[in-house]
């Protein structure tokens, strides 16, 4: 069985976040070239569609196996 892959959005002027599960990690790359193309929309707890410009994301995080980089980065504070 696939470990799912969490996918979630952090929106500008926004508390929280907005997080989904996807099988895997194709979908996961997908699902993140898509959103930082077009934007991040979605059905809220009403049933309206709502869209948040790919200007109003502040970070897209993806959780799961296999993410591994051979060129990581490091944090360097100035």
């Amino acid at each position: 069985m696939t470990t799912p892959y969490k996918i979630a959005i952090f929106i500008e002027g926004h508390a929280g976040l907005f997080q989904y599960e996807v099988s895997t990690k194709e979908q996961a790359m997908d699902h993140f070239a898509a959103i930082t193309s077009t934007g991040y929309r979605r059905l809220n707890d009403r049933g309206h569609f709502e869209w948040y410009s790919p200007q109003t994301i502040r970070r897209i995080k993806i959780v799961g196996e296999g993410l591994e980089t051979q060129h990581p980065d490091q944090f360097v504070r100035t």
